[in-house]
């Protein structure tokens, strides 16, 4: 049977829970008052009994019966609230200078019950939700990881809507004789509170549109996850600067609570320019506008360009959302591109219409129809190619929240085709796979790896524009070689790319100085047609993690160009 003095030690550390939990983040500091010695504690408790005796002013005095049992009613009130009921507690002969406390904890109480009932209906969904807080049975009894417990327990049921919950009973009895511990709570949920009124105020939407973003309706319950989620929603759809879902608690009334929803326009155009360089393409400008909304049905407009001697392009995309604006849209594109590089020159014009879903919070789905005509000149093989292609990609991105990741992943799968009696004049089909893969090593150091597959099934790879052959070799390919510089080879011994591609890559990084770290690494691929003729290097870099992203400097030895000792890599832009 539980004991009913340790029940009533029990409901005394509640009352004096807060005081303890106070005293437990106070670090130990050096007896200012010949204190009493405390032998036999670990460093965390020590402190906490310490707290005890300083809240009562107990010091060393010549020992009495009443004076050694105040010191250890008060030790055995510290070290129940630690959940240590069964604590050996031994008081030595004291004097005005000098005493000792010699203290063996024994084990914590075991909880081996844990009984729970409701004044009040719950729903079953809601039920199942909140006792995922509880502990797994038997465990230890911790008072503080108790509390804590406790207070996430009425939190989880606030959250559902039942704002009013309150334990009506919560107590810990208490088996000394066999050092167990029984929870009983009695809960009063109250009512389930309903959104009523819903008031929503912003002039950027359409009615409709702006109610997909919502999570929830007038008259639907209150549930926090789901008021959170539409803050979000609204917040990422970048059509409004501020953003304010405010269920008003103080207003609620039969089992009712107004929320409104406010939101403010966001500046309608966002615009970007800025120079750049990298060891690719040379120096390079960017310039975007973006408008946010065009009008209520949420369209959206970018107008973009990315020039460099080597590489470019000016690009126009139109997109609007459909289905579920949070995750679907649809994009038309108009753009023109070119390349001028040692191995391949090309002129592109094309449009395209794009439908993304994003699937889940790292799987993104998209299907595109993409047509383009392109002039080409690589080697002796030039002409003008025609094609519609048809595709789809499914693209997986692990969430960085740091400037150096230590863990993340990038995967991406492409295919697309087109068929000569379908506006193509070569029928093509592509495969395309790119991963990448950052993995902890020892202390603060990291692993990079880097893969890219590629595959064509053509008609003729003479007939195959620049921008579906297959080339290696740069700053994102393998280092220490020219960009597309790897590839197949002609009669003549000039690169022509290939229909297949294989490039990896392994690279350690270790941190060496604040934002900075060093990196080596090692490339090797190969672009080819029939067999692959892999070319590698060996490297080190420099790596500085700019609040813009890391910069990295690379120096790359190339193992199959006995012209070059090495090549200076230089490029900007996010690890994943």
């Amino acid at each position: 049977m539980p004991n009913k003095r340790a029940t009533a030690r029990g409901v005394r550390w509640f009352a004096l829970v807060t005081g303890v939990l106070l005293a437990a983040t106070a670090t130990a500091q050096p007896d200012s008052m010949a204190a009493i010695k405390i032998e036999g504690t670990p460093r965390a408790v020590t402190p906490i009994i310490r707290a005890y005796f300083e809240e009562r002013e107990l010091v060393c005095a010549p020992s009495t019966p009443a004076y050694q049992r105040d010191v250890q009613d008060t030790a055995r009130e510290a070290l129940d609230a630690l959940g240590y009921f069964a604590a050996q507690i031994q008081f030595a002969d004291s004097t005005a200078e000098r005493c000792s406390l010699l203290v063996q904890l024994g084990q914590r109480a075991q909880l081996t019950e844990w009984q729970l009932a409701y004044s009040g209906s719950v729903a079953e969904p809601t039920l199942a939700r909140v006792q995922q807080v509880l502990p797994g049975l038997p465990t230890a009894f911790d008072p503080q990881a108790y509390n804590a417990i406790k207070q996430s327990y009425l939190v989880a049921l606030t959250d559902a809507g039942y704002i009013d919950a309150v334990f009506e009973q919560a107590e810990v009895d208490v088996d000394l004789a066999d050092n167990r511990a029984a929870v009983n709570w009695l809960v009063k949920p109250g009512p389930r509170y309903v959104i009523d009124p819903l008031k929503i105020e912003q002039t950027v939407l359409r009615d409709d549109l702006m109610q997909a973003f919502i999570e929830f309706d007038e008259g639907d319950f209150l549930v926090n996850e789901q008021v959170l989620q539409t803050y979000n929603n609204l917040i990422s759809s970048d059509y409004f600067g501020s953003v304010r879902v405010s269920p008003a608690l103080d207003r609620r009334t039969n089992g009712k609570v107004p929320v409104s929803i406010t939101a403010t326009p966001a500046n309608q155009w966002s615009y970007l320019a800025g120079p750049g360089f990298a060891t690719d393409t040379g120096p390079r400008v960017r310039a975007e506008a973006d408008s946010r909304y065009l009008n209520k049905h949420g369209h959206r407009l970018r107008l973009s360009s990315l020039l460099s001697p080597v590489s470019g392009n000016i690009k126009t995309e139109y997109r609007w959302p459909y289905g579920n604006p949070n995750h679907e849209w649809y994009a038309l594109d108009a753009r023109y591109a070119y390349e001028d590089t040692d191995t391949a020159k090309s002129d592109t014009l094309g449009m395209g219409l794009r439908r993304t879903s994003r699937l889940s919070r790292h799987w993104t789905q998209t299907t595109y129809l993409d047509y383009r005509v392109e002039d080409f000149d690589v080697s002796d093989q030039e002409g003008r190619s025609q094609l519609l292609l048809l595709g789809g990609n499914f693209g997986y991105t692990s969430s960085i929240d740091a400037p150096r990741p230590r863990g993340g992943r990038r995967f991406s799968v492409d295919i697309r085709g087109g068929s000569e009696s379908l506006l193509s004049d070569n029928d093509v089909i592509q495969l395309r796979i790119s991963a990448k893969q950052i993995l902890p090593f020892i202390g603060r150091s990291r692993v990079l790896l880097r893969a890219e597959a590629g595959y064509s099934w053509q008609d003729s790879f003479a007939e195959l524009p620049a921008s579906l052959r297959f080339f290696a070799g740069g700053d994102r390919s393998v280092r220490g070689y020219a960009l597309e510089s790897l590839g197949e080879e002609d009669d003549t011994g000039r690169v022509i790319g290939g229909d297949r591609l294989v490039v990896g890559s392994l690279e350690f990084d270790t941190p060496i100085n604040g934002r900075w770290s060093m990196a080596l690494f090692t490339d090797v691929g190969s672009a080819f047609i029939d067999k692959p003729n892999f070319s590698q290097s060996f490297g080190v870099g420099l790596r500085w993690f700019s609040p813009l992203g890391p910069i990295r400097v690379d120096l790359a030895h190339p193992m199959q160009d006995s012209d070059q000792l090495v090549r200076l890599h230089i490029s900007l832009g996010p690890d994943i």
